[in-house]
């Protein structure tokens, strides 16, 4: 009993302190002279230009470069308290406070000290407080919590597609179509190869990536053979390679014959294969459910 008290203070300790040091990060970046919260801006968004260079095939005009800076300094604040209303609730809920109350106060908490955070700047040279950061600091935090709410009523509401399982796929495919987008972003814009040849190399860095993360952290899938995981390795591939038969459909269709933007088209594209990839992953190749190799959920 000692023992799990000691591990509830322990994490009670380490939620709060992971909080206070989130806010003193947020106290630092608002104490930013002016000149250099715009050299960061500037680089964030020469960063983003160079990923949409590759992949769209273009730099942004002038324009589009002030929307942009003024987009990521919005979202970067949103983000920010967003994450610091998680932390309190974290913290909260930790200590015991209903989980309801906890996001009440967790919201409350990131709002008043986004009170403080724009008063203190009163006393940064160059700046001052302003009523549209405070906004965007509790739009940030109110959203964070209304997006935990929807989650945990998704969860509830919808258990059977609202669980680990759809969310790490959704996260992973995510990232496994940023893989495919860069990959052929760099074959099509930067290199120069075909359309079609571009996409065909970044399928294969997409497969293989999507195969280990889907394996290991999606459905969680154990072989305990070489002939097992040859058997399961070439249903991945199989499937695979069908879905890239559409992708290389979809964007022939797209590109060459509608004269649709690469990048566009490589979107669309890939939601149309991440949803079939995932029935694939489900219901054929990762599926174990009376395997006794498949540990218990």
């Amino acid at each position: 009993m000692n023992r799990q008290v000691s591990e509830k203070n322990k994490n009670i300790i380490m939620a709060w302190a992971g909080a206070a040091l989130w806010a003193a990060g947020l106290f630092l970046l608002s104490s930013l002279s002016p000149a250099s919260e715009e050299a960061m801006s500037a680089s964030a968004v020469r960063l983003v230009e160079w990923a949409a260079s590759l992949l769209f095939g273009g730099p942004f005009s002038h324009s589009t470069q002030a929307v942009v800076m003024e987009l990521f300094r919005a979202v970067l604040q949103m983000l920010g308290f967003g994450v610091l209303a998680l932390m309190i609730w974290n913290a909260l809920r930790i200590m015991g406070v209903l989980d309801h109350q906890a996001m009440v106060l967790g919201a409350a908490g990131a709002v008043l000290y986004a009170v403080t955070d724009e008063l203190h700047q009163v006393f940064v040279p160059g700046r001052g407080p302003r009523v549209i950061d405070w906004a965007l600091d509790c739009l940030g935090a109110l959203l964070a919590i209304a997006l935990l709410l929807a989650c945990r009523w998704a969860r509830r509401k919808f258990p059977r597609l609202f669980n680990r399982e759809t969310v790490s796929y959704v996260v992973f495919g995510v990232l496994t179509t940023l893989v495919n987008m860069a990959v052929y972003g760099l074959c099509y814009n930067v290199l120069g190869i075909h359309n079609l040849i571009s996409n065909a190399l970044a399928w294969v860095a997409a497969v293989l990536f999507a195969y280990v993360v889907n394996k290991l952290f999606v459905f969680r899938s154990h072989t305990r053979t070489a002939h097992a995981l040859a058997w399961e390795f070439g249903l991945f591939i199989a499937a695979r390679l069908f879905s890239f038969g559409m992708d290389e459909l979809g964007m022939g269709l797209l590109v060459n014959l509608l004269h649709v933007n690469g990048g566009v088209s490589k979107v669309l594209t890939n939601i149309v294969v991440m949803v079939m990839n995932y029935f694939f992953s489900k219901w054929i190749i990762f599926k174990r459910d009376e395997s006794p190799e498949r540990p218990a959920e």
